[in-house]
């Protein structure tokens, strides 16, 4: 793993990169019966930067690419491009409120109809309650859509969020995410020139 981090001079932000990469022996690559064996490797770069917009108002902002590949069973292999930017703003000393929103585009070049793009929006309110102590309430949404796949979903939930700092070096933070997702709905027999009476209507909807 190789880092940095820098402040340029006069300046109230806060730059920062990461750069990793690691084998990977999977003895079931494909997670089926099959079992196939494979050695691979996966990696990963992130650069990103921390500002100070005002007084009572802060920006983060992280770009990431991941990869993963094995090169005999390779069916799975995936590059991942992620956007996610966070502001947090104050909202007195007990309160304060953080904007999250994300980006991720997947692509995996020996299996494109699979490939898909997710937005996600994750705000949340944090309730300072004692000095140490933080509790946090949210809502969480996320919309996926696969261009050459029905496979299109969104969800929509709620965060919770418990920390306590323990001492100056040690935090415990605590949280969850309860969620529903709903999938595009389709015909329930199509392509099927039989079933019940209303086939050609009949919908199925998937929920997770």
């Amino acid at each position: 793993i190789l880092a940095f981090q820098a402040q340029p001079a006069f300046s109230k932000t806060y730059l920062w990169s990461e750069l990793s990469a690691a084998p990977v022996m999977d003895d079931n690559v494909y997670k089926d019966r099959r079992k196939y064996k494979d050695t691979g490797y996966k990696g990963g770069f992130n650069i990103g930067a921390r500002s100070k917009l005002s007084r009572t108002t802060f920006g983060r902002f992280r770009y990431g690419l991941s990869l993963s590949a094995f090169p005999k069973y390779s069916l799975q292999n995936t590059t991942s491009h992620s956007f996610e930017t966070v502001l947090k703003q104050r909202l007195g000393d007990l309160f304060d409120l953080d904007l999250d929103a994300g980006f991720n585009l997947l692509k995996m070049p020996n299996a494109a109809i699979y490939n898909s793009s997710k937005l996600s929006l994750r705000p949340l309110l944090n309730w300072h309650m004692f000095d140490h102590t933080t509790v946090g309430g949210g809502y969480v949404y996320e919309q996926t859509g696969y261009p050459k796949y029905d496979l299109d979903n969104k969800a929509a939930g709620l965060r919770l969020k418990f920390a306590q700092e323990l001492s100056l070096y040690t935090d415990l933070e605590v949280s969850g995410v309860l969620k529903t997702r709903k999938y595009s709905e389709q015909q329930l027999f199509a392509g099927v020139s039989g079933g019940t009476p209303t086939y050609k209507t009949d919908k199925r909807e998937d929920n997770e």
